[in-house]
């Protein structure tokens, strides 16, 4: 992966009660969201160290950066996921970073930098499925060549 260092070596470890990952997952008010965000914040965790058994818990969230940020979120989009499941994950990113900062463990301007990142965009194709246009033609040609009765001629 070629993401940026970020060293935490020689760090104490981070106790729960000033861990951002931990703090921002308690002020989350339902379960639901909590399990969400969490797995969010897991998976990045398991991206930015290679580690499949990672979690976000005792994380240097704090150490991370506009271009630790940049890139996470380029690696996301590689991932070929959808712009809702990419920005899901970069919202929880911004989150994690806000209590880093609420905790005193980043400055402002460090968290200001690191967020500020734009949102991916997406288009879909509306559901449905593909139909080829010599079948399109061929209903044009069937319909206008069908005698209609006088009551449902145009006016």
């Amino acid at each position: 992966m070629s993401l940026p260092a970020v060293s935490a070596a020689g760090a104490p470890p981070v106790e729960p009660a000033r861990d951002p990952y931990h703090v921002y997952l308690d002020s989350l008010t339902s379960p639901e969201s909590r399990r969400t965000m969490r797995g969010c914040l897991d998976r990045l965790a398991r991206m930015l160290t290679g580690d499949e058994h990672a979690t976000g818990a005792g994380q240097p969230w704090h150490l991370l950066r506009y271009e630790h940020t940049v890139r996470i979120r380029t690696m996301l989009t590689d991932q070929g996921w959808s712009a809702a499941y990419v920005n899901k994950h970069l919202v929880a990113l911004r989150r994690v970073l806000k209590e880093a900062w609420r905790l005193g463990q980043t400055s402002a301007e460090d968290l200001a930098r690191a967020s500020d990142l734009a949102p991916v965009r997406q288009s879909r194709l509306p559901a449905g499925h593909h139909v080829p246009p010599e079948v399109v033609g061929g209903r044009r040609w069937r319909r206008a060549t069908t005698p209609r009765p006088a009551s449902a001629t145009r006016r």
